[in-house]
């Protein structure tokens, strides 16, 4: 029986800052590229999709979905806003785990609250939070592995780091963060506000090269309700992806081996998404995430997925990039 979320409950909460990413990360989000919302996704199980038993996304009809030109938001996010992945170059790093009330109560206090808001920003700022602490820890890990020198020094920050990873753990894994993280994916936005048609008709003049006025390109780049919906799934994936490695490695840590592709959370989910999610920016970004982890014994279950993507998915850049995608894990 494979271990079971939660795995890290016997390790009381405590507050981890790590201090060797100054910069914090955003999830990378893709342009939503349609306005119409993705009907309620049907549970299905790998193997059911693995066998290609769940039919690939089609296109949608054209009179009920406007193409991307149409409907992407190059400024929709604010700069400071847009997702940027921290690349880490400290040969130094520190740990630190400090009783901080001011990140326990980001982080722990009110976690679950935030990602089940109604408020979505609030969604979006909990999945980022997860998502900077864990690529942080993550960051140290790599450091450290780098780090040359003292042994004994790096033995130090290894049990330093290990208590750290811990002390994260009991809160990102916990099953009720996880499942609440899976819920903002697999959200029905159909009944949510989508753009106004003024709205489209400004972002197509931007996108031809029509100057816009300050307030004009206030209004396209507003993002609605369904859009930024939409978008907290690709936020989801991305903090998913990072939650499964720590997974991975927390298993490894417990038993010596590392889990199944088809035990460890989220995955399920995301080989639905890819099948059947009628958003192609949210189907690749489910392609991208699902493939940043593969193992090597995860080659033939993740090949089939892929192949059957880039050859049957009806959108040009979902097709492409599992193509990348599958070149990736085969080569």
């Amino acid at each position: 029986v494979p271990p079971q979320l939660p795995i890290y409950q016997t390790v009381p909460p405590q507050p981890v800052i790590v201090n060797d990413t100054a910069s914090k990360i955003q999830p990378p989000t893709q342009q939503i590229a349609t306005i119409v919302p993705p009907a309620p996704q049907q549970p299905q199980t790998p193997q059911q999709i693995i066998n290609n038993t769940v039919p690939a996304p089609v296109a949608a009809p054209k009179d009920t979905m406007q193409t991307v030109e149409e409907t992407s938001v190059p400024s929709a996010v604010k700069a400071e806003d847009k997702p940027q992945e921290v690349k880490n170059n400290n040969q130094n790093p520190e740990v630190d785990i400090k009783q901080s009330e001011e990140f326990n109560a980001k982080l722990r206090g009110d976690m679950l609250n935030r990602l089940t808001s109604q408020d979505l920003k609030t969604q979006s700022d909990a999945l980022v939070e997860i998502a900077n602490a864990t690529q942080q820890l993550a960051d140290t890990k790599k450091a450290i592995s780098l780090k040359g020198g003292d042994s004994t020094a790096k033995e130090a920050m290894q049990k330093e780091y290990d208590k750290a990873f811990d002390n994260l753990a009991s809160v990102v894994l916990d099953e009720k963060v996880v499942e609440s993280i899976l819920g903002i994916l697999v959200k029905d936005t159909t009944n949510l506000e989508q753009p106004t048609p003024k709205q489209i008709e400004l972002r197509t003049k931007e996108m031809n090269g029509t100057a816009l006025s300050e307030a004009e390109k206030i209004e396209a780049e507003t993002l609605s309700p369904m859009e930024k919906a939409e978008q907290n799934k690709e936020f989801a994936l991305f903090t998913l992806r990072l939650i499964q490695e720590m997974y991975m490695e927390g298993i490894e840590k417990m038993t010596g081996s590392q889990p199944d592709l088809k035990d460890v959370p989220g995955v399920e989910q995301m080989i639905v998404t890819i099948k059947s999610n009628p958003n192609p920016a949210i189907r690749a970004a489910a392609i991208s995430a699902i493939t940043h982890n593969s193992r090597p014994q995860d080659k033939e279950i993740l090949s089939t997925l892929l192949k059957i993507a880039s050859e049957q998915d009806a959108d040009d850049t979902v097709r492409a990039t599992a193509a990348q995608s599958l070149t990736k894990i085969t080569q």
